[in-house]
């Protein structure tokens, strides 16, 4: 929806005005409320302020004429059950209980599945990552203090889990003040999570210290071991 609004004001040549280095929860609601229609309608040509309820005049502005490679949304469709349980097994819904109730898809039953576009499996890419973090910093999101590299796929956020808008539960205000999260930063964590330091940028371990024996040993000549001895022949 965002990015269909950025494109939206682009082409009418009234580019989404934001604040350029939110800091607060006001300031996060501002910039989310920028990408709505009544404030796209309202906004001119030429920004210098956000009109109506916003920052204070003076308030440093970036427009935003384009948006990072973010998952795309197709919209919804319905899905008879009896499909969903031919899946592999490895994709169907787990069957869940919570408080004594159980929860399962039901092959009688229909069921409504939102679309997303498939993005590829591929090495990471920080830069791409960066400018993506750097969006949804600017458009009010905050993130979470355990992002996970595997909640990204080629550059791109696909568990949207590690982001949360202003009015969503658990927006962490000091996140949010210390700026965008650090691509780099996920990369680092993820790679040495899946013991890989090397791809992660960091020196690999030393490796383990050698005793005083093994150098010794490791000096000397190789020794010839004896076998046993020759068996006598056999009587004539």
């Amino acid at each position: 929806m965002m990015e269909t609004a950025v494109n939206q004001a682009a082409a009418a040549s009234r580019p989404i005005s934001l604040i350029a280095d939110p800091a607060t929860w006001d300031d996060a609601l501002t910039n989310q409320a920028a990408f709505s229609d009544k404030a796209r309608q309202v906004q001119p040509p030429s920004a210098q302020q956000v009109p109506g309820p916003g920052p204070e005049p003076g308030t440093r502005l970036r427009q935003l004429t384009t948006v990072p490679h973010v998952k795309k949304c197709y919209g919804w469709l319905t899905l008879a059950g009896y499909v969903l349980k031919k899946l592999n097994p490895k994709l169907r819904a787990p069957v869940l209980t919570i408080d004594k109730v159980t929860r399962s898809i039901a092959a009688d039953k229909k069921y409504m599945a939102v679309v997303y576009e498939y993005v590829e499996e591929g090495e990471p890419d920080p830069e791409l990552m960066q400018e993506a973090l750097d969006f949804f910093w600017l458009a009010g999101f905050s993130g979470t203090y355990s992002p996970l590299l595997k909640n990204w796929v080629s550059g791109v956020l696909v568990d949207l889990c590690d982001i949360i808008p202003p009015r969503g539960y658990g927006w962490k205000p000091k996140l949010y003040r210390d700026g965008p999260g650090s691509a780099h930063l996920i990369v680092k964590r993820g790679m040495v999570a899946a013991g890989d330091p090397a791809k992660a940028g960091l020196r690999p371990p030393p490796p383990p210290p050698v005793s005083v024996l093994d150098r010794r040993h490791s000096q000397q000549p190789d020794a010839h071991v004896a076998g046993p001895p020759p068996l006598p022949p056999p009587p004539s």
